[in-house]
């Protein structure tokens, strides 16, 4: 069974990836079935993706929305929420990028389930800060 501080730094190394940017990476740090689910509904995200159906959103949507990349990272006013037993870590999170787009901040709650072993995220449950994400895109891809 994984210790509070691997599930913490799977974690935390889970937020790096994404500010990375590279959908190979991003994927490697989950399990063979892990699922991402995006909400609040509104955000039109109908089912939890696989790893493969999320790299090729990724890969398509991410470059048309934030052509220079986003930076995604820890909100550092906020404490991750860890629960050993159900391998739970909530993490809260924040992201920031910039382009002849505009510029976007956006805030997210991301509660992930680790592996038993503690070097995987199992599960994905992405909420995200509807209003300026989906005022963000639409302005995006608008001009894209």
């Amino acid at each position: 069974m994984a210790t509070r501080d691997q599930l913490l730094a799977t974690a935390l190394e889970f937020v790096e990836r994404i500010d990375k940017g590279e959908s190979k990476s991003i994927i490697d740090i989950r399990g063979e079935n892990c699922q991402h689910e995006v909400g609040p509904p509104c955000m039109g995200v109908a089912e939890p993706m696989s790893n493969e159906q999320y790299k090729s959103w990724w890969e398509e949507f991410v470059p048309k929305i934030w052509p220079n990349g986003m930076r995604f990272y820890l909100d550092s006013t906020r404490a991750p929420v860890i629960d050993e037993r159900s391998r739970h870590v909530v993490l809260y999170c924040k992201s920031r990028a910039s382009s002849y787009k505009g510029e976007y901040e956006g805030r997210y709650i991301m509660n992930l389930t680790i592996s038993e072993d503690g070097k995987k995220v199992d599960d994905i449950v992405e909420f995200l800060d509807s209003k300026t994400a989906l005022d963000y895109s639409v302005k995006a891809l608008q001009t894209a």
